[in-house]
Parts: C-alpha cells; sequence; structure tokens
C-alpha cells in the first residue's frame, strides 16, 4: 500500500512507475483547470482552492522529486508552473491510494 508520505526512493520499480503515471495524471487534470481559469471559466475562488490542494499534492514526500522533474517537462504551460511554484501548500494530500 502506497501513502502520500512514504519516501519514493524506498518504493519498487513496479511502486515508482504506478505512482509516477498517477503523479502526472493528476498535474495534468490541475494544468487543464489552470487553463480553465486562464479562459475566465472557472472562477479565481475555484482556482484558489484548486492550487491550494495542488501545491499540497506535489509537496507530499513522496511526489516531490516527481514534481521537481515534472517541471523540466515541456507539456506544463509556464503560467502553470510559475503559480504552482509561488502557491502555499496549505491542502495537505491525506490518505491512502491502493495499487496492486
Amino acid at each position: 500500500m502506497f501513502e502520500p508520505d512514504t519516501d519514493y526512493a524506498q518504493l519498487d520499480y513496479e511502486e515508482k512507475a504506478t505512482v509516477g503515471f498517477y503523479f502526472r495524471a493528476v498535474v495534468e487534470r490541475f494544468a487543464s483547470q489552470h487553463a480553465l481559469y486562464e479562459a475566465g471559466i472557472l472562477t479565481s475562488d475555484a482556482w484558489g482552492e484548486l492550487s491550494q490542494f495542488c501545491a499540497g499534492f506535489v509537496s507530499a514526500p513522496a511526489f516531490t522529486d516527481l514534481w521537481k522533474a515534472e517541471q523540466e517537462q515541456p507539456i506544463y504551460p509556464k503560467s502553470f508552473l510559475d503559480h504552482m511554484r509561488s502557491t502555499s501548500a496549505t491542502r495537505h494530500v491525506t490518505g491512502v491510494i491502493r495499487h496492486e
């Protein structure tokens, strides 16, 4: 079982792959929601809540190394990355992700 406070370096290859796929899917969704915010479709209040959760998500111990690597990928708009870098992680990730 994987928990957000797990040390990514201690995961085996299969667990790292599973966590990596999950992480990228979630961050891509947040990037899509940021685009909706920039287009005026998502309110600033809604985006503020989402971005605080996203900042908490990417700062979870299991994801910090992944987040550093993901920021180098060309798939994320600079405006999204800049916003995430300046957002406080007030919504920390909790719970358990089951994998088999």
